[in-house]
């Protein structure tokens, strides 16, 4: 890509950013993403998937008016729940289509060559990120459809998790992407004492590496922010997987009593 075409379509995307305008933004923002050879700067990677998250998140809001709309159209059995529905269903496109665009740009152009193993990481933790929102927009009691996008999710998010192990620890990018891995395994999966157990291990390590480098380090102010949520995190997690511990030794003792008689 061209120094000043590169210059000018960033400079474009920063300000159409500062006024919210996401749909500007991510235009010019795609360009750099599909042209540039070299892997995207963190403020680059900010924009682009700022902007998805920005345009997916608008239309979410929509989507889920419009379903109450739809619900209670269809309660009154009104002509107009059909015109509720081909809005709802008109906006889920438009998420789809967003969610679409997205993976697309990862696949095509940003995994591609991509250098940096904590940017690789990244990217399939977006590709993670886009197949949750998938799932929490599944109406539809498919439990094929579910699980499918469940397993996808997952998939990714674990790719991401991987890939982290050659990363430095205190790595911001890398706290997020174990962040998001945990709690998508407990809040969709209900897994809590995993989610716990690979969060518990990480934070020990990097609160200890913490201490060795100056709080006003940008890498300190970003990790420990991360840092804060995860331990809020790891305390609801602690108490449901001692929960889920308490209630799978009741089962094996109740299974035992009743062989006994």
């Amino acid at each position: 890509m061209n120094e000043n075409v590169h210059r000018k379509s960033l400079n474009f995307a920063r300000i159409y950013t500062k006024c919210n305008q996401p749909e500007d933004s991510l235009r010019y923002i795609q360009d750099i993403a599909k042209l540039k050879k070299d892997d995207l700067t963190i403020e680059e990677i900010n924009i682009l998937f700022g902007s998805l998250n920005a345009l997916i998140n608008k239309s979410k809001k929509q989507w889920e008016i419009l379903c109450s709309i739809e619900s209670n159209e269809i309660k009154k059995n009104s002509k107009f729940k059909n015109v509720a529905r081909d809005a709802r269903d008109s906006v889920y496109k438009e998420i789809i289509d967003y969610i679409i665009l997205g993976q697309g740009i990862i696949d095509h152009y940003l995994i591609k060559g991509v250098k940096s193993p904590d940017l690789e990481a990244l990217y399939y933790m977006k590709k993670g990120d886009f197949f949750r929102i998938s799932l929490s927009l599944t109406q539809v009691e498919n439990d094929r459809e579910i699980l499918d996008l469940k397993d996808k999710a997952e998939k990714y998010y674990k790719r991401a998790y991987e890939i982290c192990s050659s990363v430095d620890d205190l790595s911001d990018i890398k706290a997020g992407i174990i962040l998001h891995y945990c709690i998508y395994l407990f809040e969709e999966n209900n897994k809590a004492k995993k989610a716990y157990e690979i969060a518990i291990k990480f934070y020990e390590k990097a609160k200890q590496l913490l201490k060795k480098i100056k709080s006003t380090n940008g890498t300190y102010l970003e990790l420990n922010n991360i840092m804060i949520i995860m331990k809020k995190n790891i305390d609801v997690w602690e108490k449901k997987k001692d929960i889920e511990i308490a209630e799978k030794k009741k089962e094996e003792e109740n299974a035992k009593n009743q062989e006994d008689k």
